[in-house]
């Protein structure tokens, strides 16, 4: 929580990771990444649309001048889309490049409550993706059970993280599964064990990521079907459900345990 202690929080974390008879799922990058889309845009860019972190007025104003709009704007911390704006003109886009550089900053909220504390500094831009009228939520633990939810776009805002409109995905078909295969590619490459990844799609209909969390309230997962990547790469249902989360859980912990802890 970037409101709250971060340093504090981040040398806890790190503590965790010298406990000789414990297995942890979330590794420290993990942890140290969640909530952090500045790093994020940085370590997963290959996978996002196109990203910019911009640290002063003249490297703004440049991209401006060179980039189509609409664009999101994004403040490098908030969950539920909060500190998510479109910027759909040159004037909104230059509004926000004063007050960054030129002013006291952009007001930071937490889940669009305010916090008193401020954007400052540096601007993180990014491609807007049209043609979405939802996004992809995919919980995956250990690389190799995971959950699904379709979660439908804010009436106001063309995003859906924060809308609070969803439904479980209760089947396998060819687009769930691209989307299970096209996550385990992700987490695997990046060695992720304990994440929730958001999905959209591109002009050509590719997958695109837009952030990972590591963590999430679990009551509008409590229907969606488990999946599981067998050895061969193909996926199967499982009897459990997303409210079975912590033996799920615990299933992932015992398959990354490399030798018995005595």
């Amino acid at each position: 929580d970037h409101n709250h202690n971060p340093e504090l929080v981040r040398a806890i974390m790190k503590s965790f990771q010298t406990f000789r008879y414990s297995q942890l799922m979330l590794s420290l990058m993990e942890l140290l990444v969640y909530d952090e889309k500045i790093s994020q845009s940085q370590l997963f860019s290959k996978w996002l649309p196109k990203t910019w972190y911009l640290k002063s007025e003249d490297s703004a104003k440049s991209i401006l001048r060179n980039i189509k709009l609409p664009i999101i704007s994004k403040s490098n911390e908030g969950a539920a889309s909060s500190n998510v704006r479109l910027l759909m003109s040159n004037f909104d886009a230059e509004k926000e490049i004063n007050m960054i550089f030129n002013g006291n900053g952009i007001p930071r909220y937490s889940k669009h409550h305010e916090t008193g504390l401020f954007q400052e500094k540096y601007l993180l831009w990014q491609e807007f993706l049209h043609g979405n009228t939802n996004d992809w939520r995919v919980i995956m633990l250990g690389q190799k059970y995971a959950w699904i939810l379709k979660r439908y776009n804010r009436e106001d805002m063309p995003f859906a993280s924060g809308s609070n409109k969803s439904s479980p995905i209760l089947n396998l078909d060819s687009e769930i599964i691209e989307i299970l295969n096209y996550t385990f590619d992700f987490v695997f490459e990046n060695n992720l064990n304990f994440t929730g990844i958001d999905l959209i799609r591109d002009s050509s209909m590719e997958l695109k990521i837009l952030e990972t969390t590591t963590g999430w309230g679990i009551k509008s997962y409590s229907s969606s079907k488990v999946f599981e990547r067998l050895e061969d790469g193909e996926w199967r249902p499982t009897i459990f459900k997303g409210r079975d989360q912590w033996r799920i859980a615990s299933l992932a912990v015992a398959g990354m345990i490399e030798e018995p802890i005595l």
